[in-house]
């Protein structure tokens, strides 16, 4: 390889040069911006999980304060209904960005429970004689409230799963980075003392005739096709 570098001209050697170091370039843009892409990807399934966990808090909220007015206020039936349709839209923004992961299947577990809490919260926000009287109420409230606490539990514990794949992710992606720089680095600076070489060993030959010429020694040979 030195060799044929060394037949080349200075204008070729430049040209390969600026080749090599635009192909590593291109290289390390791909991997930085796969990562990127990764990276934000993951931050924002955690803060859709982040919300998902604080509509759930709020249905709560809204049945809470549903039994303690006793049904006689509308704002927690309507709280609880927002609540209700804000954690279904983030679900599915959920489902498609985590479609082919291996989160993609814990969030499927999140579903079933979701359906049940679901059902049974528009169930009893339409019960009208609310109160700590109907014991049947009641009840199915306390049940409601455990199986909403599960699922709770159960959502924020998936999104610290995903922050953790994240920070993972950064990691790798930051050592892949770094171990790109250094190779674009240290292949860069091989090029250009291969390139340097190339350059003065045909100098040095001149250099050498030369002085050879001066000293009266005319057996010296020149190369016409050296470059």
């Amino acid at each position: 390889m030195i060799r044929k570098l060394e037949d080349m001209t200075v204008r070729k050697k430049l040209i390969y040069l600026s080749t090599a170091v635009l192909i590593l370039m291109a290289g390390m843009i791909v991997i930085f911006w796969t990562g990127f892409n990764r990276i934000n990807g993951n931050s924002a399934v955690v803060v859709s999980l982040e919300r998902e966990a604080m509509y759930l808090q709020m249905l709560l909220r809204g049945l809470t304060e549903y039994v303690v007015t006793e049904g006689t206020v509308a704002e927690p039936v309507e709280l609880a209904k927002e609540s209700i349709k804000k954690f279904d839209e983030t679900y599915r923004e959920l489902d498609a960005a985590l479609n082919g992961s291996d989160a993609h299947e814990d969030l499927a577990k999140v579903l079933p429970q979701w359906k049940s809490v679901k059902d049974e919260a528009e169930y009893f926000i339409k019960i009208t004689d609310i109160g700590p009287g109907n014991d049947a109420a009641m009840q199915r409230f306390g049940a409601m409230s455990s199986k909403a606490d599960a699922l709770l539990k159960e959502v924020q514990s998936l999104g610290k799963k995903v922050g953790k794949l994240s920070d993972s992710n950064k990691t790798v992606i930051a050592g892949a980075i770094g171990g790109g720089v250094f190779f674009v680095i240290l292949s860069v600076n091989f090029i250009l003392v291969i390139l340097f070489r190339s350059i003065t060993r045909p100098i040095d030959r001149a250099v050498g005739i030369v002085k050879r010429l001066a000293e009266g020694d005319l057996t010296v040979r020149i190369d016409s096709e050296a470059r």
